[in-house]
């Protein structure tokens, strides 16, 4: 990926937080997009931009956006339960391409 900073959605999820520590190490400037309230516990110590946002709603990615030269969209439900098929890998991810065009990030 190229130089600026990187956006990671699902930073504090497992495979997200691994994913953050892994392109800090490699000298990669990472934005965390965090979910308002949620716990950041796995991402302590480590140096990374934590913004908050929400990739169900829109608006409140354009900050987290700003500068962004790359994303890695891993924000998704996770549930054993049965019930409807969560939509938010598939609706989000047409958010965040959609946005990123207009700000030139590669998704």
């Amino acid at each position: 990926m190229s130089q600026g900073t990187t956006l990671v959605t699902g930073a504090t999820g497992h495979i997200g937080n691994v994913l953050v520590r892994k392109l800090v190490e490699r000298g990669k400037k990472v934005r965390a997009l965090i979910l308002p309230g949620e716990d950041t516990t796995s991402l302590d110590n480590i140096a990374v931009e934590k913004v908050e946002g929400d990739v169900l709603n829109l608006d409140s990615l354009w900050k987290p956006l700003e500068g962004v030269s790359g994303i890695f969209h891993l924000a998704g439900v996770i549930s054993i339960m049965p019930g409807p098929d969560p939509v938010v890998c598939v609706s989000t991810w047409k958010g965040l391409a959609t946005s990123s065009r207009r700000l030139s990030a590669r998704v």
